[in-house]
């Protein structure tokens, strides 16, 4: 809450700004659960790699050209120049290409449902540094939406006959740079713009993937497909621009353990798109996936809106004795003014 500012206008910005992360969020589930169901095709015509290259040298081009762009580059300490480099690695290289490898190796959904773990991960290592406290019943949330997700995307045989050796273990390591990611990016945000973590690491990682890879900068005639074609411009303006930056400005508001947690509802845009358009069925058993996911999601956020709807209780413990301190979401209002490409 702001100096000066009554509680009833504290509660209504908290309010506004959870529901401006609450949209953020959803918008980003669509997207990115869509982008498994997009890139299936793609990613068995092209290499995973040649496809990274392109996607992040064009999405680094279109940024480069923009004049905009460049008020990025102001007041960044040195010390945020090193992380947002480790982030454009992190994210950019890293996490992007372990990724596109696992979906050219497995099937969507059992790739989304070991991703699934990524916000249990997150709140754990957040539990363990002692920046969240969670009530018993929302771990219990956390485990039925990973349960969920399980019943969501399992198959008659058992999703784990569509896991080759090698699709497995890009998944998990997948799994393992998310995690990383996600709290690197909470980091960042707390003293950058949100436009300066989106964009500045996208520019650093497709600059680094050029230069590694030089000859995977064009699209060779012979693969100028529209399936490709749709897939890039999907990849770069909507999953990568539009998506990235939401879901950063996701993670200021909500934090990283809501951001991410709220992001297992992937499965359920992925599972539609893959019965409306891989044509995939869908069995009684994924819908009572779906349903328990509900539930998990209801077990972690009601205490919430029933304790406040204005507060978080996820909050570190006080001695006794002390009242309660509210958690701010971002104390110093740091970043409050988005300057360059797009607006908060």
């Amino acid at each position: 809450m702001c100096p000066g500012m009554s509680r009833e206008e504290g509660e209504l910005l908290e309010f506004r700004r959870a529901v401006s992360g609450a949209l953020a969020i959803g918008t980003v589930i669509v997207i990115w659960g869509f982008h498994y169901i997009v890139l299936f095709h793609p990613l068995r015509l092209i290499s995973p790699g040649r496809y990274l290259t392109l996607r992040f040298f064009w999405a680094s081009l279109f940024l480069l050209v923009l004049p905009p762009f460049y008020r990025l580059f102001r007041n960044i300490p040195l010390r945020q120049w090193v992380e947002l480099f480790a982030l454009g690695l992190l994210s950019i290289v890293w996490y992007q290409w372990s990724f596109l490898k696992a979906v050219a190796l497995m099937d969507p959904l059992p790739l989304v449902m070991i991703l699934s773990l990524g916000p249990i991960l997150v709140g754990v290592v957040r539990r363990l540094r002692k920046e969240e406290v969670f009530l018993p019943v929302q771990w219990f949330g956390m485990i039925f939406v990973v349960l969920g997700t399980g019943f969501l995307l399992s198959r008659p045989w058992g999703p784990a006959s569509h896991l080759g050796g090698n699709g497995f273990a890009w998944a998990f390591l997948c799994l393992f740079l998310f995690v990383c990611q996600t709290l690197l990016v909470r980091r960042l945000v707390s003293n950058l713009t949100i436009g300066q973590v989106t964009f500045l690491p996208i520019v650093i990682g497709g600059a680094g993937l050029s230069l590694m890879n030089p000859g995977e900068i064009l699209l060779p005639p012979a693969d100028r497909t529209e399936t490709v074609i749709v897939a890039l411009l999907y990849s770069i303006f909507l999953a990568l621009f539009l998506a990235y930056f939401l879901w950063n400005a996701a993670i200021r508001v909500l934090g990283p353990t809501q951001a991410s947690l709220w992001s297992n509802a992937q499965p359920l845009v992925t599972a539609l798109g893959a019965y409306f358009i891989l044509g995939e069925p869908l069995s009684f058993r994924q819908v009572g996936g779906g349903i328990l996911m509900a539930i998990g999601f209801g077990l972690f956020f009601v205490p919430i809106l029933s304790n406040d709807p204005y507060r978080m209780v996820l909050e570190p413990p006080v001695p006794d004795g002390s009242p309660p301190l509210p958690l701010e979401m971002d104390p110093d209002r740091k970043g409050e003014k988005e300057e360059g490409v797009g607006v908060r």
